[in-house]
């Protein structure tokens, strides 16, 4: 750890070097630079600067922003792998829905067409309620706090919040919990996709707390599934079922996921 906080703090130091020797004369648009920006903006150019809390800003897109959309894909295409029936659905409502995407007109859908993906969606967050990116977190209690059940916990109090166990509880998603059934999400009458508590659904976290890039990293997920599985069919080469994951700071595939690419065409 120490020697990332040198890296980053060094990062840090000639980042600010380099906006004083710059003289505000040219715009630069790196992560520290718009950083300290706004910094002066909302707190005068001559307000105190703490290097710790950008190393601490910095830790935290490195960290969220470590293969994250990359490992959801992977064990989404591991789930379809494992029932075809899913990609057999998920491809009819590209095909229905996204006519010329599906037959190579449209290079990529927009952000308004990934909308009207419903099914695709209802998978990857059925995808993530069983292999969520990051398997668990922690909070630590700010004051004394009595929760709903009768638990008290006192200032300090680490608490830890195991999503991975949590999506498979049947006392939170009933006795099918284990199954994976992207239907669950999906409201039976309207055909949209159904409003969950993030006290249910914890995968991207919820309250002050909730990941900031949600609804980016849904869309850009959308986005390129359903430009690969329009295009492309992608064989696990190992058997579906075999696959696991590896604790780590996000829940990867254990070996890594090889596949075999071929054309739909």
């Amino acid at each position: 750890m120490t020697r990332v906080n040198d890296m980053l703090y060094g990062f840090i130091t000639r980042s600010i070097q380099d906006k004083a020797n710059r003289g505000g004369s040219e715009c630069r648009m790196d992560l520290i630079s718009l950083y300290l920006e706004q910094h002066a903006v909302d707190n005068g150019k001559d307000a105190p600067f703490h290097p710790k809390k950008l190393r601490d800003f910095l830790v935290s897109f490195l960290a969220a922003g470590q293969d994250t959309t990359a490992t959801a894909m992977s064990w989404f295409l591991v789930m379809i792998n494992r029932y075809p029936k899913i990609l057999e659905n998920v491809r009819r409502e590209i095909h229905d829905k996204l006519p010329d995407l599906a037959s190579g007109k449209q290079k990529v859908p927009s952000l308004e067409d990934t909308h009207r993906l419903v099914y695709l969606e209802a998978a990857i967050k059925e995808t993530l309620r069983l292999f969520p990116v990051a398997p668990i977190s922690g909070r630590t209690a700010m004051r004394d706090v009595t929760m709903s059940n009768g638990v008290f916990l006192a200032k300090g109090t680490s608490v830890h919040m195991p999503h991975y166990m949590m999506g498979r509880m049947n006392s939170v998603w009933g006795q099918d919990a284990e199954e994976f059934k992207p239907d669950r999400w999906i409201d039976p009458v309207t055909r949209k996709i159904l409003a969950v508590s993030v006290s249910k659904f914890s995968a991207f976290y919820g309250g002050p707390h909730a990941c900031l890039g949600m609804k980016f990293a849904m869309s850009e997920i959308k986005i390129t599934l359903a430009t690969l599985l329009s295009r492309y069919n992608f064989k696990t080469s190992r058997e579906p079922f075999d696959y696991t994951y590896r604790m780590a700071l996000s829940l990867r595939i254990d070996g890594g996921l090889d596949v075999a690419v071929t054309s739909l065409d």
